[in-house]
Order: structure tokens, then C-alpha cells, then sequence
């Protein structure tokens, strides 16, 4: 599940693979963790668009 993180406080740090994580930062996580941080209110729901096909006419 994707997140964006809007919250961190100065004495807290997030690591998503060996990369600290900073406001604006869109990781993957799993669900659970993702629940965990959307109701600590660190992060919100990104939502997957489809991606569109370019049409060369």
C-alpha cells in the first residue's frame, strides 16, 4: 500500500530501505504498517491511478 508522509516530528525518524524518509516521501509499505502510521496520523492514502496510454496518431 502506498503512503505519503505529512507529519514527523523532530525527534522521530522513519527508514524505508537503508533512505531516511522525509515529508512529501511516497513509500510502499504493507497494509498493517500503513493503517498503523494513517491513524498515528503520520501519513495519508495514496491511491493508485491507472496509469494512461500515451496515443500517438
Amino acid at each position: 500500500m502506498k503512503i505519503k508522509f505529512i507529519n514527523i516530528e523532530l525527534n522521530e525518524k522513519f527508514v524505508h530501505n537503508k533512505k531516511v524518509v522525509n515529508v512529501g516521501d511516497v513509500i510502499d509499505v504493507t497494509k498493517n504498517r500503513a493503517e498503523d502510521l494513517i491513524a498515528r496520523g503520520k501519513a495519508e492514502a495514496v491511491k493508485d491511478e491507472p496509469k494512461k496510454k500515451d496515443s500517438k496518431e
